[in-house]
């Protein structure tokens, strides 16, 4: 869709709006990937309290450290406690031992004059019975030693690992069992389990560096407890304290590391410096008419940047809650597919980048941006705009139930993601629709969408038309047609033609019976006028169709068109009307106040009007008088100076010219003649009834 702004020359000022706009757009991309996307980082510490919610700007799995630590604690408790001998404890125990024999060895030497108080004294001091004492005194040699030896050699060999003191009556019975196993039928077992019992005693102490050695390998060999962060989750509620914990969260987001803060400036300006740079040879190559005009640059960056910061402003929710499918919606509404396109292309990138997605998340966001434009229509309908967020929609629930099968993600995951695609899919054209409005309101631009209005036959304007100007609303479909057609060759928009032709004579209306096409009873008013006083009105329906169009409201560059359709063309007929009768005349009287046309819609208007008039002219007509008609009507103009400032070149006029020569012979092609009814072959009327 055209602007009302005038074209430019080539060169551009470096101050120009051109220039300007495109500073801005980049400025504004800026600001929403470095504060809105989190590239800035936060400037946090621990112990600080903030005063804004810290949202996650992507999604990302993270060590849940309360859960690792509770983890840690589980494992190191079931960790056995690792016990060496207390060399201490041995060393005291043979002591014990080597004096417990040695008085024992005195006695048995004076056994002849042993006194019966030694006995009890004896038994008193090493805690033994006095069966035992008797037993060790009394015997012989040699079962003495036997018993003596066995004693010694278990007693080494237990005290040689590790006895706790909750071990020590489990290890006494296991002393006992292996005595009655060994001597099965000797007595001397008895007392050396007795002895055992005397004399052994806990000797385990904690292995501070097998226990620690243990402590590191089961940590080592723990795999830390993860967790997903979603996109869009509240990591820091506003007004709270930030813990170690959490600033390990932020770090491993990005949202800290101050140490590449530069980094990503210089990134985030590289990249937008050449998407902004790709993006103006892209239109200046495919989408030059956007260039030149102003307005489009201005909406161009209203829709794109609003569009971003809703967007971001969703990811609060669900990273796969995307509205991005509104900006090419809204830019092919509000201008054409190669625009839409371009922007949607070069947007990716700085995406992708900006918001640090995985594959899964740049596939989802590549297919938002460019699906639309190949589900669209050439020409837009609001419901078109339902239609393709219904498709989206659909696209975005199996994208992600796709991808959340393939992850193994939990069915809730899946739920709630394939809930969110499907509402970002039925979003997206509302939010569309409500940008168009706001921009056609806020700017007075005009959509396809806003046109399509226009085209109902039950407007008023058109009811009104049809019903006291049948002539002229008759001529204006004509010129419609006309016009429509050859939009198709040079470029122009044949929506706005369209529009454009059906109103261009609305001026009319005023008084419909000064115009010789509803001039039904073949009186012609003007032969009682003068021919000053039939251009006066004559020229005044223009005037007339733009007071009429403000006061319906309809678009601007159809009011244009109404204003420019006959340029400052001259009324022939009245002027050599005028000239007939002998009197001095001024040629600037009979022409119209202009201004002339310079867009190709309002050219194609201006020369079907003329064209169309003059078809009604032509005597006997052949392809070969009509394509003299219309060539003549276009190299008048030409000569007379109406095209001088036309945005087309002498091929579109050719162009033009050609498919206006199709439509028309098209309309006066021969017919063959049928009988007349009723007549059978030889003349004779035929019984309707048979």
């Amino acid at each position: 869709m055209k602007s009302l702004d005038k074209p430019r020359k080539n060169r551009v000022s470096l101050f120009s709006f051109r220039s300007i706009n495109f500073l801005l757009y980049g400025l504004s991309l800026f600001s929403v990937f470095w504060f809105l996307y989190g590239l800035r980082g936060l400037a946090l510490r621990e112990g600080q309290v903030v005063d804004f919610n810290v949202v996650a700007h992507r999604a990302i799995e993270i060590v849940d450290v309360e859960a690792t630590e509770k983890l840690k604690r589980e494992i190191l408790a079931s960790l056995t406690p690792e016990y060496q001998v207390d060399p201490n404890v041995v060393r005291s125990v043979k002591e014990e031992v080597n004096q417990f024999f040695s008085s024992l060895e005195e006695i048995r030497a004076g056994v002849s004059s042993l006194s019966p108080s030694v006995r009890e004294e004896f038994s008193g001091k090493w805690r033994i019975t006095q069966g035992t004492f008797d037993r060790l005194v009394f015997s012989r040699e040699e079962e003495y030693l036997k018993i003596k030896n066995i004693f010694l050699e278990m007693l080494v060999r237990y005290l040689a690992q590790p006895i706790r003191q909750e071990d020590l009556v489990r290890t006494i019975l296991d002393v006992s069992a292996e005595l009655e196993r060994i001597y099965p039928q000797e007595g001397e077992e008895r007392v050396v389990s007795l002895l055992l019992y005397r004399f052994l005693k806990p000797n385990a102490v904690l292995d501070d560096q097998a226990m620690q050695r243990r402590r590191v390998e089961a940590l080592q060999e723990m795999e830390p407890v993860r967790k997903i962060i979603p996109r869009g989750s509240i990591l820091i509620p506003k007004g709270k304290t930030i813990t170690f914990e959490d600033l390990k969260i932020l770090e491993a987001l990005g949202f800290l590391g101050q140490e590449y803060l530069w980094v990503r400036l210089v990134m985030l300006i590289f990249l937008i410096g050449g998407s902004i740079a790709v993006e103006y040879f892209y239109l200046k190559r495919f989408a030059p008419s956007v260039l030149n005009r102003n307005t489009f640059l201005g909406l161009r960056l209203i829709a794109v940047v609003g569009i971003l910061i809703i967007n971001g402003a969703l990811f609060r929710f669900s990273d796969r809650f995307v509205v991005l499918a509104a900006i090419p919606l809204v830019l092919f509404a509000l201008g054409d597919r190669n625009l839409a396109l371009g922007e949607s292309l070069i947007l990716f990138p700085l995406l992708v980048w900006g918001t640090r997605v995985d594959f899964f998340q740049a596939l989802y966001i590549y297919l938002n941006l460019l699906l639309p434009l190949f589900l669209l229509e050439r020409t837009l309908k609001r419901r078109d705009f339902i239609r393709v967020g219904l498709e989206l929609a659909l696209i975005n629930l199996v994208l992600n139930l796709g991808f959340g099968i393939q992850r193994g993600d939990p069915w809730i995951t899946n739920v709630e993601h394939i809930l969110y695609g499907f509402g970002g899919g039925i979003v997206s054209p509302i939010v569309a629709l409500g940008g168009i409005s706001f921009l056609e309101t806020a700017f007075r631009f005009t959509s396809d969408i806003h046109l399509m209005e226009f085209l109902n036959p039950t407007h008023p304007l058109l009811q009104q038309l049809l019903r006291e100007a049948p002539g002229t609303y008759s001529h204006s479909l004509m010129v419609a047609n006309l016009a429509e057609a050859a939009s198709e060759e040079i470029g122009a928009n044949p929506l706005l033609v369209r529009v454009g032709a059906y109103y261009h004579d609305i001026g009319k209306l005023k008084r419909p019976y000064f115009f010789v096409e509803n001039q039904l009873r073949g009186d012609n008013i003007h032969d009682q006028l003068s021919p000053n006083l039939s251009t006066l009105v004559i020229r005044k329906h223009v005037q007339d169709g733009v007071e009429l169009a403000q006061q319906y409201k309809l678009p601007l560059e159809v009011q244009e068109i109404i204003r420019r359709h006959h340029g400052k063309s001259l009324t022939r007929y009245f002027y050599h009307k005028a000239l007939g009768r002998g009197e001095k005349v001024e040629e600037g009287i009979f022409r119209y106040e202009g201004p002339l046309p310079h867009t190709k819609e309002e050219v194609l208007v201006f020369l079907a009007d003329s064209v169309e008039a003059a078809m009604h002219c032509i005597d006997n007509p052949s392809p070969r008088r009509v394509e003299m008609m219309v060539n003549e009507i276009i190299d008048a103009y030409l000569r007379d100076g109406q095209l001088n400032e036309a945005s087309l070149t002498l091929q579109d006029l050719y162009r033009v010219a050609h498919k206006f020569t199709m439509i028309i012979n098209g309309l006066f092609h021969k017919r063959l003649s049928y009988p007349e009814l009723g007549e059978s072959k030889n003349g004779k009327r035929k019984n309707m009834a048979g």
